[in-house]
Protein backbone atom coordinates (compact mmCIF):
# COMPACT_ATOMS: atom_id res chain seq x y z
CA UNK A 1 0.00 0.00 0.00
CA UNK A 2 2.94 2.63 0.76
CA UNK A 3 4.24 1.65 -2.55
CA UNK A 4 1.38 3.35 -4.47
CA UNK A 5 1.19 6.84 -5.08
CA UNK A 6 -1.75 8.18 -3.43
CA UNK A 7 -2.40 10.07 -5.99
CA UNK A 8 -3.66 6.88 -7.83
CA UNK A 9 -6.37 5.85 -5.64
CA UNK A 10 -8.28 9.04 -5.79
CA UNK A 11 -8.22 7.92 -9.59
CA UNK A 12 -10.37 5.44 -9.06
CA UNK A 13 -12.49 7.46 -6.67
CA UNK A 14 -10.99 5.96 -3.43
CA UNK A 15 -10.78 8.73 -1.44
CA UNK A 16 -9.93 7.68 2.03
CA UNK A 17 -7.19 6.22 1.22
CA UNK A 18 -6.12 9.07 -1.38
CA UNK A 19 -6.37 11.36 0.98
CA UNK A 20 -5.02 10.01 4.27
CA UNK A 21 -1.80 9.11 5.50
CA UNK A 22 -1.49 5.39 5.60
CA UNK A 23 -1.83 3.40 8.01
CA UNK A 24 -3.88 6.54 9.43
CA UNK A 25 -7.64 6.98 8.47
CA UNK A 26 -7.90 4.46 6.05
CA UNK A 27 -8.44 0.88 8.05
CA UNK A 28 -12.03 0.25 6.27
CA UNK A 29 -10.32 1.20 2.75
CA UNK A 30 -7.43 -1.17 3.44
CA UNK A 31 -8.98 -4.56 5.01
CA UNK A 32 -11.45 -4.87 2.42
CA UNK A 33 -8.76 -5.16 -0.47
CA UNK A 34 -6.47 -7.36 1.74
CA UNK A 35 -9.70 -9.45 2.21
CA UNK A 36 -10.32 -9.74 -1.54
CA UNK A 37 -6.47 -10.65 -2.32
CA UNK A 38 -6.84 -13.32 0.81
CA UNK A 39 -9.88 -14.43 -0.65
CA UNK A 40 -8.68 -14.19 -4.26
CA UNK A 41 -5.07 -15.52 -4.52
CA UNK A 42 -4.46 -17.60 -1.31
CA UNK A 43 -8.31 -19.10 -1.12
CA UNK A 44 -8.69 -17.89 2.61
CA UNK A 45 -12.08 -17.12 3.68
CA UNK A 46 -12.03 -13.98 6.37
CA UNK A 47 -14.52 -10.87 7.00
CA UNK A 48 -13.74 -7.48 7.85
CA UNK A 49 -14.64 -6.28 11.11
CA UNK A 50 -15.72 -3.51 12.26
CA UNK A 51 -14.51 -2.81 15.83
CA UNK A 52 -16.17 0.49 17.72
CA UNK A 53 -15.69 2.31 20.83
CA UNK A 54 -12.19 0.52 22.18
CA UNK A 55 -8.93 1.47 23.92
CA UNK A 56 -8.22 1.44 27.26
CA UNK A 57 -10.98 4.32 27.65
CA UNK A 58 -13.33 3.60 24.94
CA UNK A 59 -11.59 6.93 22.92
CA UNK A 60 -11.34 5.19 19.70
CA UNK A 61 -14.07 5.44 17.82
CA UNK A 62 -13.65 2.99 14.98
CA UNK A 63 -11.31 0.56 13.69
CA UNK A 64 -11.34 -2.49 11.22
CA UNK A 65 -9.46 -5.42 10.76
CA UNK A 66 -9.33 -8.73 8.76
CA UNK A 67 -10.01 -12.32 10.66
CA UNK A 68 -9.70 -15.27 9.55
CA UNK A 69 -11.46 -17.53 11.80
CA UNK A 70 -9.50 -16.61 15.56
CA UNK A 71 -6.96 -15.20 13.38
CA UNK A 72 -6.67 -11.31 12.80
CA UNK A 73 -4.51 -9.81 10.33
CA UNK A 74 -4.05 -6.01 10.88
CA UNK A 75 -1.97 -3.85 8.29
CA UNK A 76 -2.84 -0.39 9.65
CA UNK A 77 -2.92 -1.42 13.45
CA UNK A 78 0.35 1.36 13.94
CA UNK A 79 -1.51 4.28 13.54
CA UNK A 80 -2.96 4.54 16.80
CA UNK A 81 0.96 4.56 18.18
CA UNK A 82 0.72 8.08 18.44
CA UNK A 83 -2.07 8.01 20.73
CA UNK A 84 0.22 5.91 23.13
CA UNK A 85 -0.78 2.17 21.94
CA UNK A 86 2.10 -0.14 21.58
CA UNK A 87 1.34 -1.74 18.12
CA UNK A 88 3.28 -2.91 15.36
CA UNK A 89 2.57 -2.15 11.67
CA UNK A 90 1.63 -5.18 11.00
CA UNK A 91 -0.57 -7.24 13.93
CA UNK A 92 -1.23 -11.27 12.77
CA UNK A 93 -2.02 -13.04 15.87
CA UNK A 94 -4.87 -14.37 18.62
CA UNK A 95 -7.42 -11.89 19.57
CA UNK A 96 -5.42 -9.48 22.33
CA UNK A 97 -7.03 -6.99 24.58
CA UNK A 98 -6.66 -4.28 22.10
CA UNK A 99 -8.95 -6.16 19.86
CA UNK A 100 -11.39 -7.04 22.91
CA UNK A 101 -12.03 -3.68 23.90
CA UNK A 102 -13.82 -3.06 20.81
CA UNK A 103 -17.72 -3.78 20.49
CA UNK A 104 -17.10 -5.60 16.89
CA UNK A 105 -19.38 -6.79 14.06
CA UNK A 106 -18.79 -8.28 10.60
CA UNK A 107 -18.76 -5.92 8.13
CA UNK A 108 -18.05 -7.04 4.36
CA UNK A 109 -19.22 -5.33 1.05
CA UNK A 110 -19.69 -8.16 -1.42
CA UNK A 111 -19.34 -7.88 -4.35
CA UNK A 112 -16.78 -5.45 -3.73
CA UNK A 113 -17.66 -1.46 -4.85
CA UNK A 114 -16.84 -0.79 -8.47
CA UNK A 115 -14.76 1.63 -7.52
CA UNK A 116 -12.05 -0.67 -5.13
CA UNK A 117 -11.90 -2.77 -8.30
CA UNK A 118 -9.87 -0.30 -10.04
CA UNK A 119 -7.89 0.17 -6.80
CA UNK A 120 -7.19 -3.48 -5.82
CA UNK A 121 -6.19 -4.24 -9.57
CA UNK A 122 -3.13 -1.38 -9.17
CA UNK A 123 -2.40 -3.23 -5.60
CA UNK A 124 -1.85 -6.40 -7.49
CA UNK A 125 0.05 -4.49 -10.18
CA UNK A 126 2.50 -3.51 -7.49
CA UNK A 127 2.63 -6.64 -5.77
CA UNK A 128 3.59 -8.52 -9.03
CA UNK A 129 6.79 -5.70 -9.13
CA UNK A 130 7.77 -7.39 -5.70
Amino acid sequence: MESVPQNDFERYGVISLALSHFPNGCCGDTSSLLRRYLQEEEGLLCDCILGEYGGREKEILSHVWVQAGDWIIDITADQFVSRGYDLPAVYIGEKTDWYRSFSACIQNEDPMPSDFCGAYNRVMQELDKA
